[in-house]
């Protein structure tokens, strides 16, 4: 009896031992799986231009762009790789913000703003190419216009004056019919559209106004 109990605590020292070196060896090994250097790589003068991370030789996380006098370019984010997201600057300001699907594919949402941090712009790609709700503001953030992109059709496109009242307004600018409006807000003309083209004028609110 005493021989087999001997026996068991001399099995289970052993297992606890295997074991232990196994989590040991899934740990090494994780840690050579995810191996993380930090980059930097610099410009002629001497300043560094690219700063990031690293993981199994794959860009992974924030990456920052600088020129060579030291003011930031862009900074850019990734993942296994691949840029997701970006902000490029100006002077010194965050001019745009981008949502990317590699280095030059903007995919989602593209912010763009003037100087003060208001926003002039909202954008939206797929695979580069404009699709969804566009939006520009002026630069005291009133809406300046906004439209449905549709492959290359603008669609329920929208443009205001200045002072917020309506100044154009078409449901498809390509094949249909635009109305415009005075500061007022007051319809004026309207052109006919087929194709891009201008097909026919019509200025029957110009001539109702004159006729009053």
């Amino acid at each position: 009896m005493l021989h087999a109990i001997s026996s068991m605590r001399k099995f289970s020292t052993f297992f606890t031992e295997l074991l232990n070196l196994i989590l040991l060896g899934s740990l090494l090994l994780s840690c050579e799986q995810q191996k993380r250097e930090n980059f930097e790589s610099y410009h002629p003068n001497g300043a560094i231009e690219w700063t990031g991370t690293l993981v199994n030789g794959k860009k992974s996380g924030e990456w920052t762009l600088r020129d060579s006098l030291g003011k930031m370019d862009r900074t850019q984010r990734y993942e296994n790789d691949t840029c997701v997201y970006r902000e490029l600057y100006h002077k010194g300001w965050v001019m745009t913000n981008e949502q990317m699907k590699g280095e030059d594919i903007k995919n989602g949402e593209t912010i763009v703003f003037y100087e003060d941090g208001t926003i002039a712009s909202k954008t939206n790609y797929i695979m580069n190419y404009q699709y969804g709700q566009q939006i520009v503001y002026f630069p005291d953030g009133q809406l300046d216009r906004k439209y449905f992109q549709d492959s290359t059709t603008m669609r329920d496109f929208e443009q205001y004056h200045p002072n917020g009242n309506i100044f154009v307004r078409s449901e498809d600018t390509d094949n249909g019919v635009v109305h415009f409006h005075d500061s007022l807000g007051n319809p004026t003309f309207d052109i006919k559209y087929l194709n891009m083209m201008v097909e026919d004028t019509l200025k029957i609110h110009q001539q109702q106004n004159k006729s009053m």
